[in-house]
């Protein structure tokens, strides 16, 4: 079975090496353009643009994947099956309609909940117990399209989402083997989804990232969670921007709400007067460090506190 294969970030890139060796025959890549990234701007490729060179499989990089040039390359192929995961972009329906196996996607999420861009973030953001993977039929429609399989999962009260994303990739690893087998035997089900669950995981905004002191422990834990590694929340001490990369919830206090206990680990008072202990940070422009050689390298001391902006 001939598969076209569609994606773009690190996640994608581990799902399509783990399809690539567990048989499946990947003819092709589409993923998003070179893009400029770091501080020089450097023109980067994708990960998936990264596999596509390992294993010596054609790949295109258009910037719209709906023009008539790019259909009919792909048409060209005649392939049996599309398979996505994390592409970002809509398809429109005559080039869903190309592989006559069908266009499936791989959501990192239990649909309907969670549809859209962002659905491991906002699964430890909203407080989500659990979530998981899931295969479906795609439409035109964002993430709407018939079930095939799902595979769920623990959230647990201290992940990350870059630590839940390695747990789920480990999942969509299977998932993704378990689908393109079942369409290529035939044994397939379709489920349609269940709209009065659904709920949608939007685009995180820069806003998003600052951390507000005034909020309650446990909304601002779940920020830090939620945004680590990446983009990353963030609050000042000072005139330093500081990156929050891993919290939990502390005991009740006092203090004022930003205000920072120094101990072993960083304590930071809540809106709700409850505590938010921070074990990894990472100030700006230096490498990621613990709590504790932040308060010996900052000499952070009893009443400091953080702020929402620069203080000279």
């Amino acid at each position: 079975m001939k598969i076209v294969y569609w994606g773009s970030s690190a996640a994608s890139a581990d799902i399509a090496r783990s399809l690539i060796d567990g048989g499946c025959n990947l003819i092709l890549f589409i993923t998003q353009p070179d893009r400029e990234k770091g501080r020089g701007r450097k023109r980067l490729p994708t990960p998936v643009k990264n596999v596509a060179g390992e294993r010596s499989i054609p790949v295109l990089t258009p910037d719209n994947p709906n023009t008539e040039e790019v259909i009919q390359e792909i048409s060209r192929l005649e392939p049996d099956l599309f398979f996505l995961c994390a592409y970002a972009k809509m398809l429109r329906k005559d080039l869903l309609e190309i592989p006559p196996r069908g266009a499936l996607n791989l959501h990192f999420s239990l649909l309907p909940q969670l549809r859209g861009a962002a659905p491991i973030q906002r699964a430890i953001m909203n407080g989500f117990k659990t979530t998981g993977v899931t295969t479906f039929f795609m439409n035109e429609s964002l993430d709407k399209g018939d079930i095939i399989l799902q595979k769920e999962t623990d959230i647990t009260a201290i992940e990350t989402a870059g630590e839940l994303e390695e747990r789920l990739v480990a999942l969509g690893k299977i998932l993704a083997k378990e689908t393109i087998i079942s369409i290529q035997n035939g044994n397939f089900t379709r489920k349609q989804q269940d709209t009065f669950k659904k709920s949608y995981a939007r685009k995180i905004q820069k806003e998003e990232r600052a951390i507000d002191w005034t909020s309650p422990a446990i909304e601002i834990v779940r920020r830090i969670n939620g945004l680590s590694p990446y983009p990353g929340s963030f609050t000042y001490f000072k005139e330093k921007r500081i990156i929050l990369l891993k919290a939990m919830l502390g005991e009740s206090s006092k203090e004022k709400p930003a205000t920072i206990i120094p101990g072993k680990k960083i304590t930071v008072i809540a809106g709700d007067y409850g505590s938010v202990i921070i074990s990894l940070l990472r100030p700006e422009g230096k490498k990621t460090m613990t709590s504790k050689d932040f308060i010996n390298g900052f000499r952070i001391k009893n009443g400091d506190a953080f702020h929402s902006c620069p203080v000279y």
